[in-house]
């Protein structure tokens, strides 16, 4: 569903790469760029073809940008399940979540999932409350299973249920999405 959102929404799901500024500057210059060499190629005569490269180059920074969003949606998918569970265990534990969060941050490999963990702890260290946070990462990143996994948290906070028990519900709900998925694209295949 990225064909609705707009260009700074889009570069937020993607992990902020440009800011919009740099980002249009870039879709300019590619369709300078792109213009020159269909001048080159082509001659004067085809200046349809010429302009089919100056659109090419407007096109090709959204292409990428939609590619950026999703390899990197794919990346907080396979990870989030192992991100839970750390999670699980420090709760479990006994630290509070926030210090959960913090620590996974600190002792999980660095990536999106845990750029976008640092952010909402970064958020709650700048005084927003950890509903407000968790309604941040769900937005920014834009995906069903971390959205889920949100609203689960927020509906045991809101409740007073053990943290640790909707953590592992919601975790081995999403490794059963994912093999479902998997079943699914193992049927699709020739």
């Amino acid at each position: 569903s990225l064909a609705g959102r707009s260009i700074p929404s889009k570069l937020i799901m993607a992990g902020s790469p440009f800011n919009i500024i740099e980002f249009i500057v870039l879709k300019i210059l590619l369709v300078i760029i792109f213009l020159i060499i269909g001048g080159i190629i082509f001659s004067p005569k085809q200046i349809m073809y010429t302009a089919g490269m100056g659109l090419f180059g407007f096109i090709v920074t959204d292409m990428w940008l939609n590619m950026k969003i999703k390899r990197r949606q794919f990346e907080i998918r396979r990870d989030l399940p192992q991100i839970i569970d750390l999670l699980n265990l420090c709760v479990e534990a006994g630290l509070d979540f926030m210090l959960s969060v913090g620590r996974v941050v600190q002792d999980f490999k660095k990536c999106a999932i845990t750029d976008e963990l640092s952010e909402m702890w970064r958020e709650t260290r700048m005084g927003a409350s950890r509903r407000e946070a968790l309604q941040h990462l769900s937005r920014r990143v834009n995906m069903p299973e971390l959205s889920s996994f949100v609203r689960t948290l927020l509906q045991a906070d809101r409740m007073g249920s053990p943290m640790g028990e909707a953590l592992k519900i919601q975790a081995d709900e999403i490794r059963l999405r994912r093999y479902l998925r998997g079943e699914e694209a193992a049927l699709k295949a020739p």
